[in-house]
């Protein structure tokens, strides 16, 4: 076969109107259409346009055709559908990506050394419905039109995404080889189709090798004499080899197959590469490659890249997976649609997994095509790619809730069984539907659901993902489980991590990841250094973000801590490696995960979700924490609280996580506490390896240890006779805090243990608002109305007031009560999160500051909450930015803790969670009272009160 790519001289015009096909324009190019790039999207020429498209080019044909030969013209995929002319006759539809489709036109060619024109009219579906198609009712994955475009959706490209071809071709050919080899018994399933495009009845010699992929030949079969009338005609041999060489994840070995066909004097050769391998669910729920237990150490990707004309796309596409196995990882998941075939070979070669879903396994609408497009899209995904050694799972479903979509996908195991049925297949990542009689795995050969993870099996109760704050996304019982909880953990969300499958099968966490802020800042100068189009839709959303980022860094002065706006996102970067780190080790310490899917891979659909950026560059420290959370072997440490107080228990537990690298047998482990001054405490303890079973999550250590001094220690471990990663933790304990003697204060709205607290550390705290400080809980009830009234008029003759729960004291429009022209809105950090920076400010006094503010030290008293609106604060204490949200625009900001003035006196509003956390939180008792001791007054009150001190740089009012 003789192959030519037609990559230039293409034009695209728009066909807003529809008018293309009643008007002709198949027949010649239109005199307002521009040049495109083929392979590209309509978006490139036409910025924001969506709906129907038409490209041209022209193109001569080798000449002249030899006897028996065909010229095809192959398209490799378009987005969404395609209608083809050549030299105006219609010779092709296609709907649906992600699938090559060719057509015979050598009846269309013109004469040796003239012309032909292609024709390509494309259908990129917008929300109004053209040709019967909407976008929500066809196979997208998660894009977006305009309208609700944001960070976390794809935007709506479409076009002719893959490679245009030439192909001169034997009338008589091979089509539509597919190898099924089987590991146990070297058995090996060829299966193809004769095409015979002549007019008369043939007789074939088929000749099928096997070798390996170095060009040894292994076996050999001939069929003789095969009818092959005109049309197609369907073929298929087996062969066993007497030894066979799995394909494995350090060893990723490949075979070949090729089928060669001989029709008098027409000869075709079709090859496919092939490996061995067996992947599958275990009855003990637990994964195993080759009969090998293995963890599952996955993440997905949209297979997202910056928009160039260049070599860019393929090499940031390569990159991915060299990045993932150099990490670690053993299977990556295409999330709602398909590899390129060029990163298949890459995984094929490089022993690299991948689990692959269809276009319409996420956010497919209901239609009366539902079905059969369901199952169109699932069919051309099996048939393109089953000869992968490298593809060892399909997935039907992402996040999909019980409805007739679920339903369908239920029902089409048994279409895709018969494509292929040597694959595991998973029904639906996350088991959003709620219906655990339905089991969420079927392993090869198997043509129903198996319920082999969770709580999964018949009388299973029924319940939906719930969004609180420690189980954002996961369906209780789930067995294929998504968890987002809210950032910082609860206590409640890490125990959910260290425990998912307890009491039941064990469970697969399919998502679960925790990102950094998007560094808006640098990918915007990614485009500019490429010299990218600034219009499309990702560098606008990018722009849009920066604008709205600097406009803040100027409005609230974080140039006092951050040379420049890039470095505070840097810095979100860095402190995100931590974060991949701490969710590792809470994964690695539960024996019942059987594999777990990192969210994400890197930034794709513009949000920091990933281990490294848009433009393809780690982020400080990710791969180190990766490759660490991820070793067979390492220590999974905990210290419980983080943050506590000296004289008080800490809680310290050594897991040893291990997949099959050590040997049955008990090992002795040690470890020690060292603090400032040295070691503090030892512990030995014993690993017990089982001689049977999977035991991922070993538990070695767990004892309470009281310190009486305040400072930062360390914890490590050592095990004898093994050399594991991690094993060293860090914690901080806390000396009491207690009120300058003397001091008194007003309270408004604290509970009676609110007041108690106060007392027990020294502050005569008496209710009502006669004082020049006055504390403003939320449990002000029917007192809300002394906010704007005899509070106010306190404020405004000179008191201070210290708002602890403004959340709470809010109108229907999320205006405070006692500053209308202030807002505070809730903001939920996840995922995608925010980064509260904490000011040089005595709110701040003895905790660190100056900078983004660290979760873990300031742990729940961390703010969930914004203060905005267009009153300007006097001093600003802390503020918190949201870059990559999915929100309009991708990009919040505002204030945390804040002082306004209100007259005489001052108003101090902060959204830190400090009576939420008394007496548990270090942090949040030590910021009360730091606003106890150095709020004062600004001038006297009317009553006479003595004229505060003069303000010292930074002092919070």
């Amino acid at each position: 076969m003789q192959t030519r790519r037609l990559r230039t001289g293409w034009r695209i015009a728009i066909d807003p109107d529809d008018r293309g096909r009643r008007e002709g324009w198949f027949t010649a190019v239109r005199p307002e259409a521009q040049p495109a790039w083929v392979p590209g999207v309509i978006q490139e020429a036409f910025p924001h346009y969506h709906g129907l498209a038409w490209y041209w080019t022209a193109f001569t044909a080798p000449e002249p055709l030899e006897t028996g030969q065909r010229c095809h013209l192959r398209i490799g995929s378009i987005d969404y559908m395609a209608t083809v002319w050549v030299n105006g006759v219609e010779v092709a539809v296609q709907e649906g990506p992600n699938s090559p489709f060719s057509a015979d036109i050598t009846p269309q060619l013109a004469g040796p050394g003239a012309a032909n024109l292609v024709a390509v009219r494309v259908l990129n579906p917008t929300s109004r419905r053209i040709d019967g198609m909407v976008l929500a009712e066809t196979p997208h994955s998660n894009k977006s039109d305009d309208d609700t475009y944001t960070p976390g959706r794809g935007y709506n490209y479409g076009g002719i995404t893959e490679e245009v071809e030439l192909q001169l071709v034997p009338a008589i050919r091979v089509e539509d080889l597919c190898v099924r080899p089987d590991l146990a018994s070297g058995h090996i399933s060829v299966r193809w189709t004769i095409r015979n495009d002549t007019e008369a009845a043939a007789e074939a010699r088929c000749e099928v090798a096997i070798g390996s992929a170095g060009g040894t030949l292994l076996r050999r079969r001939t069929e003789e004499g095969i009818a092959a009338p005109p049309g197609r005609t369907a073929a298929e041999a087996d062969l066993t080899l007497d030894e066979v060489r799995p394909w494995e994840l350090a060893d990723p070995f490949l075979y070949m197959a090729m089928v060669r066909v001989e029709a008098g004097d027409l000869v075709d050769t079709r090859e496919a590469r092939f490996g061995f391998r067996d992947f599958r669910v275990r009855p003990d729920g637990f994964f195993e490659l080759n009969g090998r237990p293995i963890f599952v150490r996955s993440t997905h990707t949209g297979n997202h890249v910056p928009i160039t004309h260049d070599s860019t796309e393929t090499d940031c596409l390569r990159r991915d997976l060299i990045y993932l196995k150099t990490a670690g990882f053993n299977m990556v998941r295409y999330l709602a649609g398909l590899a390129l075939p060029e990163q298949l070979d890459l995984c094929d070669e490089i022993g690299l997994m991948v689990y692959e879903e269809p276009r319409a396994s996420w956010l497919l609408g209901d239609s009366p095509r539902m079905a059969e497009r369901f199952e169109e899209s699932v069919r051309q995904m099996v048939r393109r790619d089953r000869n992968h050694p490298s593809v060892t799972a399909w997935g039907m479903l992402n996040e999909t809730r019980e409805g007739p979509v679920f339903r369908q996908a239920v029902a089409a195991l048994q279409p895709l069984r018969d494509l292929d049925p040597t694959r595991l297949v998973l029904l639906s990542s996350g088991r959003w539907d709620g219906a655990p009689e339905i089991g969420s795995v079927a392993n090869p050969g198997e043509r129903s659901w198996q319920r082999v993870w969770g709580a999964e099996g018949d009388g299973a109760a029924v319940r939906p993902a719930r969004w609180d704050r420690d189980t954002g996304g996961y369906v209780r019982g789930a067995g294929d489980a998504h968890l987002y909880p809210a950032v910082p953990h609860t206590e409640a969300a890490e125990t959910l991590l260290r425990t998912m499958g307890e009491g039941m099968r064990p469970v697969f966490l399919s998502e679960y990841g925790i990102g950094s802020l998007f560094n808006a800042v640098e990918e915007l100068a990614g485009y500019e250094q490429a010299g990218a189009p600034m219009q499309l839709a990702e560098p606008e959303l990018i722009r849009n973000m920066v604008e709205g980022f600097r406009r803040d860094w100027e409005r609230y002065g974080l140039d006092a801590i951050y040379a420049f706006p890039r470095d505070l996102l840097r810095e979100s970067q860095l402190r995100h490696s931590r974060h991949r780190l701490y969710g590792l080790n809470l994964i690695r310490s539960n024996s019942r995960i059987a594999g777990h899917n990192v969210t994400g891979m890197l930034d794709h659909a513009v949000t920091g979700e990933g281990m490294w950026t848009f433009w393809r560059r780690w982020k400080p420290g990710v791969l180190d924490a990766i490759a660490d959370g991820f070793d067979p072997l390492r220590w999974c440490v905990h210290t419980t609280p983080f943050h506590g107080y000296a004289g008080r228990a800490v809680r310290i537990e050594a897991i040893l996580a291990n997949e099959g690298v050590l040997r049955p047998g008990e090992y002795r482990a040690c470890l020690r506490v060292l603090g400032p001054e040295g070691p503090v405490h030892s512990m030995v303890g014993a690993v017990r390896v089982p001689d049977e079973g999977i035991a991922f999550a070993i538990p070695c250590i767990d004892e309470e240890l009281v310190i009486e001094r305040p400072g930062e220690y360390r914890v490590a471990v050592e095990l004898e006779g093994a050399a594991p990663a991690g094993g060293t933790q860090t914690f901080v304990l806390s000396e009491q805090v207690a009120a300058p003697p003397g001091r008194e204060i007003g309270g408004l709205g604290l509970t009676g243990a609110e007041r108690g607290w106060l007392e027990d550390h020294g502050v005569a705290c008496r209710a009502g608002i006669d004082a020049d400080l006055i504390l403003v809980g939320g449990d002000v009830g029917a007192d809300r109305t002394a906010l704007s009234g005899t509070l106010r008029d306190a404020v405004e003759m000179g008191a201070t007031a210290v708002l602890l729960a403004p959340q709470q004291l809010v109108d229907e429009e999320s205006r405070l009560l006692l500053l209308p022209g202030v807002s505070c809105t809730p903001v939920h950090d996840w995922l995608y999160h925010s980064e509260c920076v904490g000011f040089r400010d005595p709110l701040f006094s003895g905790l660190q500051t100056g900078g983004i503010l660290d979760w873990y030290l300031y742990g729940q008293a961390m703010p969930r909450h914004l203060l905005g609106g267009d009153v300007e604060p006097v001093e600003i204490a802390a503020a918190s930015f949201t870059v990559g949200q999915v929100v309009r625009g991708g990009y919040r900001g505002g204030l945390s803790a804040a002082t306004y003035g209100l007259g005489k006196g001052r108003v101090l509003v902060s959204t830190f969670r400090i009576l939420e956390e008394l007496d548990h939180n270090p942090a949040a008792d030590r910021m009360l009272m730091n606003i106890i001791e150095h709020a004062r007054p600004r001038i006297g009150r009317a009553s006479g009160a003595a004229v505060a001190a003069p303000r010292s740089e930074g002092q919070c009012e």
